[in-house]
């Protein structure tokens, strides 16, 4: 009984060791991984801060609670930072168009254009949903 639980004691052992051998020497790529899974949260976070952003201001244009004159200020801090802004000099009057879209969505979905004039005040809003 004694030799039994002896060589139990012995395997035991060895087979922590051999685990605790492979724990160390994969220990980068482990690392690796759960940084990757962590990345992989706080990207979908951020997704999904995007969507809900982009949801209210869809909502707020289709509620007509958003009006010609906001600041692109106050619009920044609303809703959000554009997918893309341009700026153009028609007529010697810089204006600037800034696109919304969903997230995701990048050729299917929802589209808001808001233009702002040359004092950085909404002046037009263009969507197709």
């Amino acid at each position: 009984m004694l030799k039994k639980n002896m060589i139990l004691a012995v395997l035991l052992g060895w087979t922590l060791g051999l685990a605790g051998c492979a724990l160390l020497t994969h220990k980068q790529q482990i690392l690796a991984l759960k940084s990757l899974g962590d990345e992989q949260k706080e990207l979908e976070k951020y997704v999904k801060q995007q969507e809900g952003l982009f949801f209210k201001l869809k909502s707020d244009i289709q509620n007509q609670r958003l009006f010609k004159g906001t600041s692109k200020e106050k619009i920044l801090s609303l809703y959000g930072e554009p997918i893309y802004c341009k700026s153009s000099g028609d007529s010697g009057i810089m204006q600037e168009t800034c696109l919304y879209r969903h997230p995701t969505r990048f050729f299917s979905g929802d589209r808001i254009y808001l233009e702002f004039d040359q004092n950085q005040n909404l002046s037009s809003i263009v969507y197709s949903f």
